[in-house]
């Protein structure tokens, strides 16, 4: 979702906090730099302790609106699908969006 009305924007975000949106026409997993600042943050310390980055990404993301963003880092972090805990890469950009779950991803997690 890439959209203007920031209050629309933030209604999205604050409905995700700590979950993921399924997404099938995004190509690789990307979440807004506040909602990964707050699911680092929600973080046992022994779920932290399995976090991988930030590390350095030079993926960009094109939003409905033809608006391209470009990835300010990438992170390995560990999230529960079905009670299991897995892990999953992201990609954090400069926007107020939640984590959004490619297709690719959404087939390695077996869903």
């Amino acid at each position: 979702m890439f959209t203007q009305d920031k209050n629309e924007l933030n209604r999205f975000t604050t409905e995700c906090l700590n979950h993921g949106a399924l997404d099938t026409c995004c190509t690789s997993c990307v979440a807004g730099k506040d909602w990964v600042n707050i699911y680092l943050d929600a973080l046992s310390s022994d779920m932290r302790k399995k976090v991988h980055g930030p590390k350095e990404s030079n993926r960009q993301f094109m939003f409905g609106n033809q608006g391209t963003l470009k990835s300010a880092a990438s992170y390995i972090i560990p999230i529960k699908v079905g009670g299991k805990t897995q892990m999953l890469e992201i990609d954090c950009i400069e926007s107020d969006i939640p984590l959004l779950i490619s297709m690719s991803a959404m087939k390695d997690l077996g869903m």
